[in-house]
């Protein structure tokens, strides 16, 4: 706290010549923490939490004040004449309360209370006081009142006086009509509340109580935690039995008989709570609304069971209908994966057009110099090739970042797409490196390989098949050819190890076809794959022979499906993605239908495929 001192003027008849006297100096400041205490700053914070203003809170206080002084007064209850021939040797029989002077109020009574009523019981019938009026020799009314505040001045000894306490009802209602429930059984539980150890009791309510509330109120007196106990109604010890044997015998006695007065009161309470829940109107009514509830459920699981068969029937119906209409809704869906995929080109179209625009407008990023002929087809070159295997996401993405760098920076923009095209090509090439490499990997461990088994009979009437089955022309031709001798040309009875042995590769299954070239006058006009150009010429037909040869054996092999695509083996590995094996397990054949809807094959032909690739992977492996 700061303290501001304001000195007065100097007067106008001050003399600036006069001397001066210094009587004395100021300390140094020294700075305290000062706390607000006291009855005034709780008066402040209550008129502030209350919005009164002094005069109104002073006022109220005092109304508060005299309200108090006036529940705190004990009125003055008359006497009766029974009272002055108590003997204080039987207390134990006494009403303290009716001693006091205030058994209107018992155990409701406070503390203070108690202590004026004492006092005033004291200041009047005390030994002292009746002497002075000549009455000297009846003191046993002031003793019974001592002995009153004995027992009600502490509360242990008191709360054993009010379990006993002689006006307590301990009445139990009868089972009773509804009409009468309330009026019979509401007093009866609030006065044996007064016991309870948790306060507040619940209420018992009325007609119009929730259920929850009503619920908990017999489950708070079905458990209800009594504080009462019976140690008043002790047996005392009588004179001239002071030994410890004595002590014990009445310690065990006076035990077992507050155990036995406890479980009477137990069970009294019990016999109350069961009482009232048997006539308890509301009870009853939630007992039949459980029971009108049940029966509900129990017609909605009848209703739920009906509408099961119903829904059932109604489900063999549909699914005749839908088989009708199966093959219409696989149309429909193939239609609209083609025009998705379509969708998809034509955005892909779009977006391409957009890029070579942006190629275009900007001088083929040439910058201020004058694009050659060449240079405009190197740029193309390079755009085309950049753009050629990017989704569309990529190529959109690809579009917004050109068409930036070209209005940020031409220059920037020319070096964006040449490090793009410098790493498509090193991807080429890295992809043809390892092409190479597995290849020569393949070669040197097919020379380890042991020696094939020779042609047989029935491999060479299928390899004549394949010929004719496979053109020249054909993608990859020399590899269907070589797939199909190694399924189809075996004997019915062959093990996997004799398979395994039998395997021919392109580079045998295009020397036995200059074999038989020679031997069968083979004409040759097309020209091979581009992976055995240096090997052989590929072999195209067979002309017709009447003679028997094994040219003409007939064999029993299916006839091969057609090449596959790139874009059907897109489609392929996708929709094996989308429907694993392990999905199923239970239903294989669901599994490789939905694989032919998603490809537009038929299930022989992706069978056929996926073993087709497992068997390349296997290879790749070895």
């Amino acid at each position: 706290m700061v303290l501001s001192i304001t000195l007065p003027s100097v007067p106008d008849d001050w003399d600036n010549d006069k001397s001066q006297v210094v009587l004395g100096k100021l300390e140094n400041v020294e700075e305290k923490n000062v706390q607000p205490v006291g009855e005034s700053l709780f008066g402040y914070i209550r008129r502030k939490k209350h919005k009164r203003t002094y005069s109104e809170d002073l006022q109220i206080e005092s109304v508060l004040k005299e309200t108090v002084e006036e529940n705190d007064n004990v009125e003055s209850e008359e006497e009766p004449d029974i009272l002055f021939t108590l003997d204080p040797k039987d207390w134990k029989e006494q009403d303290h309360y009716l001693v006091l002077g205030i058994s209107s109020l018992r155990y409701k009574a406070t503390e203070e209370q108690i202590k004026k009523a004492y006092r005033k019981k004291v200041l009047k019938h005390h030994p002292d006081k009746k002497a002075s009026s000549g009455n000297t020799n009846d003191d046993n009314f002031f003793k019974c009142i001592q002995k009153a505040w004995e027992i009600l001045g502490d509360p242990v000894r008191r709360r054993q006086f009010d379990s006993v306490d002689p006006t307590f009802d301990e009445y139990v209602p009868d089972k009773c009509d509804a009409e009468d429930f309330y009026d019979e059984f509401r007093v009866t539980f609030d006065n044996n509340a007064r016991f309870s150890n948790i306060q507040p009791v619940p209420s018992l309510g009325d007609e119009n109580t929730p259920r929850q509330e009503v619920e908990e109120f017999y489950r708070f007196w079905y458990n209800f935690d009594s504080w009462r106990s019976f140690e008043y109604k002790d047996e005392e010890e009588k004179e001239g039995f002071e030994n410890r044997y004595d002590k014990r015998y009445y310690d065990k006695k006076n035990k077992a008989a507050r155990a036995k007065l406890k479980k009477e009161d137990n069970q009294r309470i019990t016999r109350l709570v069961d009482n009232a829940s048997r006539s308890d109107p509301r009870l009853k009514k939630f007992k039949n609304d459980d029971k009108l509830a049940k029966e509900a459920k129990r017609k909605e699981k009848e209703e739920a069971r009906r509408l099961a068969e119903e829904e059932e029937r109604k489900k063999e119906e549909a699914k005749r209908l839908a088989d009708e209409k199966e093959k219409e809704k696989e149309r429909e869906l193939q239609n609209q994966e083609k025009k998705k995929r379509e969708q998809q080109k034509k955005l892909i179209k779009k977006e391409k057009k957009n890029v070579r625009n942006l190629l275009k407008d900007s001088n083929y990023v040439m910058g201020e110099k004058e694009a050659t002929i060449d240079d405009i087809d190197l740029q193309i070159t390079k755009i085309e090739r950049v753009m050629d295997n990017m989704s569309l996401e990529d190529l959109t993405d690809f579009s917004k970042q050109f068409e930036e760098k070209i209005k940020s920076n031409v220059s920037e923009a020319s070096n964006y797409l040449d490090e793009l095209y410098n790493a498509e090509v090193e991807k080429a090439k890295e992809k043809e490196r390892e092409m190479a490499s597995r290849e020569l990997k393949i070669k040197e461990e097919n020379k380890k390989k042991t020696k094939k088994l020779p042609w047989s009979v029935k491999e060479t009437a299928t390899l004549i098949n394949a010929i004719k089955l496979y053109p020249g022309g054909a993608t990859n031709r020399w590899e269907k050819i070589a797939a199909y001798v190694n399924d189809h040309g075996g004997e019915d009875d062959e093990d996997e190890r004799t398979r395994k042995k039998r395997m021919r590769r392109p580079e045998e299954v295009i020397k036995k076809a200059r074999e038989i070239q020679k031997i069968s006058s083979i004409e040759i006009k097309d020209a091979p794959t581009q992976r055995y150009d240096s090997s052989v010429s590929s072999i195209s037909s067979i002309p017709s022979s009447g003679k028997s040869s094994p040219a003409n054996t007939p064999t029993s092999a299916k006839a091969p499906p057609l090449p596959w695509t790139a874009e059907q083996q897109k489609l392929l590995e996708g929709a094996l993605r989308q429907y694993p094996a392990a999905k199923y397990k239970a239903n294989p054949a669901e599994r490789w239908e939905l694989i032919s809807k998603a490809v537009g094959r038929s299930k022989r032909d992706v069978k056929l495929r996926v073993k087709e690739l497992a068997e390349m992977i296997k290879r790749k492996k070895k």
